[in-house]
């Protein structure tokens, strides 16, 4: 049914082939194979091995063999000497080399072998990979590890129908989405060793253009937040993209994390063995701020509809493209120049809804060549595939859930109720050719997200997350049906430092995971998952080389109520057959038999099966809502069905594990702006908060807005009503004192009017101040009713104050009128050190906190120190690195906060002697000194059970 090829090399103390029993057993080893079409056998030695050549015919009967002459081995043999003598002396010697070859070792026996080695040199002069100790082992069929290939030369990635393929060897991969962005270096690398440690071979990450370039006219930055944050070491290396340090920490030596950019994160990666998946956007989503759009994209330009078929859009775009996959070549990531990056993403889940009369959409040939017609979302989708193969025509494109061009791979987001495991494989994927001439690739099986203020039983955007059962039983529907390539999304969120997450999203990102946020263990999500991988890498020679079961799923029989034996309605069995393999990857004559076998039913249910290597019917009990795999008829793994050692964890806690001492607070001024500060500006009406920070280049999620007003009558009852828009929050002040707040924290977009009451204003004039928060800007770009135009934050329109005046009945005065308006951006305390000097005032909740604490001395593997705040909202620093937003708001109407817990970076700290310095600012105000650092890890415990359930409590916090 199936044709190989095979090449086999033989030492020559294993094989004499001028002997005949040698020459006998050669024979013999061909004869075993099922129906070569070209078998090659030597004694691997370049000068004097004599070569057999012979073809299998039906049954396995040798048809033909014969043995090469003396004069042609010799000739062949100097033409191979001839050509790689220049490929010597052209990497050798050419004056760009970036490649260094070895070659002609010995064996024990002091035998010459062919031991040629293909090493690939960056910038810095040296190797641009370096093997780790945890690592992709190397032995795997079908299921490869990055050094299986790295020192073999340039990669060449394709792909037929049922795989991607590596030098045209079919592979499987298993994924996890992880976002060096949301990381620190040490953090990054822990996870990396984690994903090794869980059976993954491949890491997709995101490409954030926003974080890059946060500004125009300014060159894109490509280093990671944290990048030459504080460590112990004193002398920095120079901050060089192309540095190859592999951010390997120790407990008692830091390096300088000053090359801690997107080069080195993927570099850590391949040298870990696992391959990357590259999702160069330029919109990513990912409930990250804008969609990792930069804020400043469309400000100014109301001509521009984004990812859409719009000429500015589309040059802002092609320019991203082209910085971006230039970075990747220069520091030769991608898989051609010997790189792990196998794949690119180009968008991402684009939609088909445009908007002819506000999108400025370009016109494009009509069909029968006689005009010109509006542009379609497929043509945006066409050209995005262009311009990526433009700037790198060697790489494999894909798109992925919705629109795909024609020169990319359609690939699946979602989880598995939202049918990528079935629906999308049975339809042959959203662009009909899945399983056709495109392989199935998952690129999100989705694990959810989590917004400020929802419960896990009552989400209010998306969903919190899922169990490990639920993953396990929607992997094994996806590889019984021919899928190939699964990755996790996310497999681990980190946290949403500094202004990353979008509007809504909470500090920890996909907190449910099989990694919690701090990167340890979900348990026992990661272990049911980890054997499930163990399982799916053994099948991974036999799937890979088996054409795809779909639609080819059989009926089984259960067990019913009068114990009878029934035809199963919700249950099914997918089978492959293959021959058995060897330890040295032979087929052997033995056949083995496959099967997935799936119960839909919410029922425990007996099922029976028979199988072609099986001599009778054997039966299994199969749990609700499960999938299991078998291996001639016996149990690999069951979804449904967790080892009860999986579940004996527990969570250790250790409160104030380090304290906090000389803990000061100071005023974030209210009133008094200084009308020279060359930030300030002053219009007939506020200044819109994207269009004010981006014009005086400041990143910070607050604004203040300033005006007068008179009062002639006193007013009573009143409120303030401000226009703003949704994920935002305002505080107001009247005459420097604070009177109140209101937000709206919806993970979403639209107008909104916040009230604020005012219980009473008496005659004269006051100053108005207006603190403006932005909790993010929502990540939805042009689909599901989400704007293609630009994203606004801060006063957008009205502010209006009414009440009763206490002579005339019901009043209201608007303030937007023409009258002077003082907007600044940021935190005068961001801008000047804190304002120390200023004492905090009673009634003034805006305000600044500082404590210090010593360097604690813990294991960085086992031990994560956390930051416990119960009290207000705003930012964190630690060493001025910021940490992010922090709330006390609690999940729905219960007393459980979102977050409570904040992890404290062992890279941000100082190890030099110096004291660390935590620094605070809340917009709602309190009583910092009841923050404290807590030591907190999961431990085995016999009497401890951590059940499979989403958000239970303590698995992850």
């Amino acid at each position: 049914e199936y044709e190989y090829e095979y090449e086999y090399e033989y030492e020559q103390d294993s094989f004499d082939l001028s002997s005949s029993e040698s020459t006998k057993m050669v024979m013999n080893t061909m004869k075993q194979q099922p129906k070569s079409q070209q078998v090659l056998l030597h004694e691997g030695l370049p000068l004097l091995s004599r070569r057999l050549k012979g073809s299998i015919g039906p049954g396995g009967r040798l048809e033909e063999i014969k043995e090469q002459s003396y004069c042609e081995r010799m000739s062949r043999s100097f033409l191979w000497f001839s050509a790689l003598i220049l490929v010597a002396i052209f990497f050798y010697l050419h004056p760009f080399a970036e490649r260094r070859w070895s070659s002609s070792s010995t064996n024990n026996n002091g035998n010459l072998q062919k031991t040629t080695q293909w090493e690939l040199i960056c910038e810095n002069g040296k190797p641009c990979y370096e093997k780790e100790f945890i690592r992709v082992p190397e032995g795997k069929f079908n299921f490869p590890s990055f050094w299986n290939y790295a020192s073999h030369g340039p990669i060449r990635v394709s792909y037929d129908q049922r795989a991607i393929t590596l030098n045209g060897t079919r592979s499987l991969f298993l994924g996890g989405s992880a976002h060096p962005i949301r990381a620190t270096p040490e953090t990054w690398s822990h996870a990396l060793d984690e994903a090794v440690l869980h059976g993954l071979n491949l890491i997709t990450v995101y490409v954030f253009w926003g974080a890059h370039q946060p500004f125009p006219d300014q060159p894109f930055d490509w280093n990671l937040p944290g990048n030459c944050a504080a460590t112990e070491t004193t002398t920095q290396n120079n901050e060089n993209d192309n540095s190859n340090n592999d951010n390997d920490y120790s407990t008692k030596h830091h390096r300088s994390t000053c090359d801690w950019n997107l080069a080195s994160a993927i570099r850590a990666a391949a040298n870990r063995g696992l391959f990357v998946h590259a999702r160069i956007g330029p919109y990513a989503c990912a409930e990250y701020n804008y969609g990792g759009i930069p804020e400043w994209l469309a400000l100014n330009n109301p001509n521009m509809s984004m990812r859409r078929p719009n000429q500015p859009w589309m040059d802002a775009m092609e320019e991203y493209v082209k910085q971006t996959t230039s970075y990747f070549t220069r520091n030769k990531l991608w898989a051609h120049q010997g790189g792990p990056v196998i794949l690119g993403q180009i968008e991402n889940e684009l939609g088909d809804d445009i908007d002819y009369q506000t999108e400025n959409i370009i016109t494009v040939p009509s069909e029968d060549g006689l005009g010109e017609r509006l542009a379609t979302m497929q043509d945006y989708a066409d050209w995005s595939g262009e311009i990526a193969a433009k700037y790198e025509p060697k790489v494999v494109w894909t798109m992925c859930n919705g629109l795909t061009a024609k020169n990319t791979i359609n690939t699946c987001n979602g989880y598995g109720g939202n049918s990528c495991s079935t629906e999308y494989l049975e339809s042959n994927g959203q662009n009909g050719r899945i399983q056709v001439d495109q392989p199935a690739m998952w690129t999100e099986d989705e694990q959810g997200f989590q917004v400020w203020d929802e419960e896990a039983s009552h989400p209010i955007d998306y969903f919190w997350g899922t169990t490990a059962r639920s993953l396990a039983r929607e992997a094994l529907q996806w590889f019984a049906r021919g899928g190939s390539h699964l990755n996790y999304y996310m497999w681990w969120g980190g946290y949403n430092r500094g202004r990353s997450a979008a509007g809504g999203i909470m500090n920890m990102y996909a907190n449910d995971a099989t990694m919690c946020s701090s990167g340890q263990r979900r348990q026992p999500k990661f272990s049911h998952l980890q054997q499930l991988h163990e399982t799916i890498i053994d099948l991974a020679p036999f799937l890979m080389e088996s054409p795809s079961a779909l639609g080819k799923n059989q009926s089984v029989e259960i067990m019913s109520d009068a114990g009878t034996w029934v035809k199963g309605t919700e249950q099914r069995i997918f089978i492959y057959t293959a021959l058995q393999k060897s330890d040295d990857n032979a087929f052997l004559p033995r056949k083995r038999d496959y099967s997935f076998i799936e119960n839909d039913s919410r029922d425990v249910v007996v099922v029976r099966y028979k199988l072609l290597s099986l001599n009778g019917f054997r039966t299994i009990q199969m749990q609700p809502s499960s999938s299991v795999v078998l291996i001639d008829g016996m149990l690999a793994y069951d979804s449904g069905t967790i080892n009860p050692r999986m579940k004996k964890y527990r969570r250790n806690t250790v409160d104030d594990a380090v304290a906090l001492k000389d803990w000061g607070s100071w005023e974030e001024p209210t009133i008094d702006l200084d009308k020279n500060d060359p930030l300030l500006r002053v219009d007939s009406k506020p200044i819109e908060q994207t269009d004010l920070m981006i014009n005086a280049k400041v990143s910070s999620d607050y604004a203040w807005y300033q005006t007068n007003i008179r009062i002639n009558e006193a007013i009573s009852g009143g409120t303030m009503l401000i226009e703003t828009v949704k994920a935002s929050g305002m505080s107001l002040f009247i005459d420097g004192l604070y009177v109140g707040s209101s937000d709206d924290h919806t993970h979403g977009e639209g107008n909104v009017t916040l009230a604020i009451p005012v219980d009473y204003l008496g005659t004269g004039v006051h100053t108005i101040s207006i603190l403006s928060e932005n909790f993010g800007y929502f990540n939805l770009i042009g689909r599901w009713g989400a704007s293609a135009k630009a994203k606004i934050k801060g006063i957008i329109g009205s502010v209006t104050f009414s009440g009763q005046c206490v002579h005339s009945g019901p009043c209201s005065k608007s303030l937007v009128d023409g009258r002077e308006w003082f907007s600044f951006p940021g935190l005068r305390g961001e801008n000047n050190e804190y304002l120390e000097f200023l004492p905090v005032r009673a009634g003034v909740p805006t305000s600044w906190s500082k404590a210090y604490f010593d360097t604690p001395t813990f294991e960085a593997a086992s031990d994560a120190f956390f930051l416990d705040m119960t009290s207000g909202r705003g930012h964190v620093w630690l060493n001025g690195n910021d940490l992010g937003r922090f709330w006390n708001i609690t999940r729905g109407k219960t007393n459980v906060y979102s977050q409570r817990y904040y992890l404290l970076p062992r890279e941000y700290f100082y190890f030099d002697g110096s004291l660390n310095e935590l620094v605070i600012f809340n917009s709602l105000g309190s009583n910092h000194e009841s923050t404290k650092i807590v030591l907190s890890g999961i431990e085995m415990d016999e009497e401890s059970v951590m059940e499979d359930e989403v958000d239970f409590p303590s698995a992850c916090i």
